[in-house]
């Protein structure tokens, strides 16, 4: 669950990367909030879900929420949006948590893109390794939702971490977004393109 391959902070912890790193985040969530409010204020959703972790053999549970805009004013069916995941590694009194961006194409029930998200593995009892592990995960994502009658939208997605190896880890995430859904199941099209 370290991600021990992927650790880019010294031995202490400390670096100036773990500075630079909170603070893009935080740029780059100000960046997406520059979207027309108009427009996008119409097209927004949010929701919860819950997760699992899969690496190899063992595997870890978890939670989190997700935004997503539509921006079908740009171009067709694309759609971005920023997570957060809680999870809970066995491992005492660690902690692990992934917070980061989404941007794909959704045509009918199923949508393909890519995401990009910033983690932190923190273990207060690590004695041969950092007590704070920083990671950028890149990942494959696929999935499908169903868009039910009024505001709900349940959905499975499946995220393929990029990386080491040829086996990396899979979350396989289940949750329900609220807010308004143009798109209907099996359509193809969204609301925009009946013009």
């Amino acid at each position: 669950m370290a991600r021990s391959y992927f650790m880019m902070t010294t031995a202490d912890g400390a670096g100036p990367r773990r500075v630079f790193r909170p603070a893009a985040l935080v740029a780059t969530l100000i960046a997406a909030s520059v979207i027309p409010a108009p427009q996008a204020a119409a097209q927004a959703r949010a929701g919860g879900h819950v997760l699992y972790l899969n690496e190899l053999i063992d595997g870890s549970t978890g939670y989190g929420g997700r935004v997503e805009f539509d921006l079908d004013f740009l171009v067709e069916e694309l759609v971005v949006g920023g997570t957060y995941d809680r999870v809970f590694p066995e491992c005492g009194e660690c902690t692990y948590w992934e917070a980061g961006g989404q941007v794909g194409f959704y045509s009918g029930i199923g949508h393909l893109g890519m995401g990009l998200s910033f983690s932190r593995f923190e273990n207060p009892e690590a004695t041969d390794l950092p007590t704070v592990q920083d990671d950028w995960i890149w990942s494959l994502i696929a999935g499908v939702r169903y868009p039910l009658k009024g505001f709900i939208t349940p959905f499975f997605e499946l995220r393929n971490e990029l990386g080491e190896g040829i086996l990396n880890s899979q979350t396989v995430v289940l949750g329900i977004l609220l807010g308004p859904n143009d798109r209907r199941a099996g359509s193809g099209t969204s609301g925009r393109r009946t013009r």
